[in-house]
This record gives structure tokens, C-alpha cells and sequence, in this order.
């Protein structure tokens, strides 16, 4: 509750330092949203097949069933690469180039489109609040495998290629939970 009225007070001082396109009402559904979101409880492998969805274009790798329309998978996709990691985003932009979301619980997913998401957990945040041992494991990841953005710009590295997986029921995301 405390940290619910805190963000109100501070977004009511922004919109009144600067008028803002949003009304106090507007405010207080769009931080209730957020909270309710921040509440959400899943698991590793949830968060996987969440991601895995969006590597998909929308459909559930699993079931087949349309969950998002493509638009909307660019979107998000673009706003994990552009800002998921909060103040370190550009930085794993430059050094991991993949789009991902972290959570302040110590979760990251990423998600390499038309191939995989890849999730982990590990509590111990850094300064800035990303899972310590989740960024180091995809710096050594993107290290191994030629999924950074810009790795099909160099003409010769020693990287691994994988394209897409072949699905073989929950086998692959057993694999990606023991990564």
C-alpha cells in the first residue's frame, strides 16, 4: 500500500511540474493496472511459454491456438529490446541483442523470435534490480550462440547456429528450465 500511494504522489507531482495527457482518474486505473500486473504469479516455465508465444508470432508453440495478433508481438518484442531491462537496457542491448523483460523478483525471459524464449530465476538483483546470475547466464549464452541481432552481420565467428527447433513436447522447455 505504502509503495501504491508513493507512485501516485509522484505521478500527481509529474503531471503538475508538466501537463500531461491523462487526467488524475486516468492515473490512478493506469497505477492500479501496473500494481495488479507487478502481482502476477507464474513459473519459469510459464514465463518460457509466455515468451515462447511471442517468439512464435502470437501462437502458442504448444497448443497452436492464436493468442496475439503479430502486431501486437512486434510491439512488445520492440519494447523488451528498447527498455526490459530498466536502466540496463542498453547495455544488454549492445551486449546480449536479444529482446527481454526482467522482474524485480530476479526473473528474466528472453525471447529469440521464430526460435525460442529462454527464462530463468535467480533472486540476487544487481544495483539497478535484474537478476545478477540470470544476466550473466545470457552474456555466456549469446557468447555460445548466434542469436544477437546484428551475429548474421559477421562473416565468420565461432558460434553455434540453431534456426528453429523441432517440437518435441515438453522436452525442449525441460532443457531450457535445467540451462
Amino acid at each position: 500500500m505504502m509503495q501504491e500511494k508513493g507512485a501516485f504522489q509522484r505521478g500527481k507531482a509529474s503531471s503538475s511540474a508538466k501537463p500531461r495527457p491523462w487526467s488524475a482518474t486516468d492515473l490512478r486505473r493506469n497505477l492500479e493496472l501496473y500494481f495488479q500486473c507487478c502481482s502476477i504469479e507464474m513459473t519459469c516455465t510459464q514465463m518460457a511459454k509466455v515468451g515462447g508465444t511471442l517468439a512464435n508470432g502470437g501462437m502458442c508453440p504448444f497448443t497452436k491456438d492464436p493468442i496475439f495478433n503479430s502486431d501486437s508481438v512486434k510491439n512488445v518484442l520492440s519494447l523488451m529490446h528498447s527498455c526490459g531491462m530498466y536502466d540496463y537496457s542498453g547495455e544488454w542491448s549492445y551486449l546480449v541483442g536479444i529482446p527481454a523483460k526482467s522482474g524485480v523478483s530476479g526473473v528474466i525471459y528472453g525471447v529469440i523470435p521464430n526460435v525460442m524464449s529462454i527464462a530463468v530465476y535467480s533472486p540476487r538483483l544487481d544495483k539497478i534490480g535484474n537478476s545478477v546470475r540470470g544476466v550473466e547466464f545470457f552474456k555466456r549464452f549469446i557468447k555460445r550462440f548466434n542469436f544477437h541481432v546484428f551475429d548474421s552481420l559477421m562473416v565468420s565467428n565461432d558460434k553455434k547456429t540453431i534456426t528453429k527447433f523441432a517440437h518435441q513436447g515438453d522436452f525442449n522447455t525441460f532443457l531450457l528450465e535445467v540451462a
